[in-house]
């Protein structure tokens, strides 16, 4: 009688064992469950909103972005600041920056001119710096690169151009951030090599580019973005 009550006692115990094990199981997965649908859903707000920024290229007229100071970061741009834009009247952040890279390169420049003719990148570094702006406050930091569609290597904003009058890249990264030489390597996928665990989110936005000679040439604007050191 006596084995047979020790014995219900330990089935008892390790009943009640088992079904807290089972709860405490739930509770975690239930927990995880919850923690991952909404990452999941910042990230899908996320790109839903980069990608409605590359977009926005097509219709922002560059006069307007004169007012943007990219020096209120600390970070000294030696080209003239946004306010240069003011004179490009009636031109699109896209219009300025197709007829950057209409010469292959993407330097601010169209052809052989020693000035800022056609300054595409400069465009849109101070386009995405009040665009980017909710990105930024939720602790991202971003890139943004021209790719050359036709062609698996990315196109040259990190051939970093002596002769550019602004030659740093469209990013967040100051020039002194480990990061910002690893991106000069081979952009967003150097990146998304050096996060030390945390995850690159992208949108590419494709766009043709006609040359001297008339020939289309197909391109894509891409937006990497990546928990800053800070979060």
């Amino acid at each position: 009688m006596k084995t047979r009550g020790q014995a219900a006692i330990f089935d008892g115990i390790m009943f009640l064992l088992l079904v807290s094990f089972s709860v405490a199981l739930m509770f975690s997965f239930l927990s995880d469950y919850g923690a991952n649908q909404a990452h999941t859903l910042r990230n899908s707000h996320l790109l839903n909103y980069v990608q409605g920024i590359g977009k926005s290229v097509y219709n922002i007229d560059v006069s307007t972005l004169k007012t943007t100071d990219l020096n209120t970061v600390g970070q000294r741009w030696s080209f003239d600041n946004c306010d240069t834009l003011g004179k490009f009247r009636l031109n699109t952040v896209a219009d300025l920056l197709k007829r950057d890279l209409s010469d292959h390169k993407f330097n601010n420049k169209f052809g052989d001119s020693e000035v800022a003719n056609a300054p595409g990148k400069l465009a849109l570094r101070c386009a995405l710096f009040e665009l980017m702006k909710p990105v930024v406050g939720s602790g991202y930091d971003y890139q943004a690169e021209i790719l050359d569609a036709d062609s698996t290597p990315l196109f040259a904003p990190f051939q970093l151009d002596t002769n550019d009058p602004e030659p740093r890249l469209v990013t967040t990264l100051a020039e002194s951030d480990p990061l910002y030489q690893v991106a000069k390597v081979n952009g967003c996928e150097s990146i998304a090599l050096n996060l030390k665990g945390k995850q690159l989110l992208a949108i590419s936005t494709p766009f043709k580019v006609f040359d001297e000679a008339g020939q289309a040439h197909g391109h894509q604007l891409r937006i990497c973005m990546w928990p800053s050191e800070s979060t």
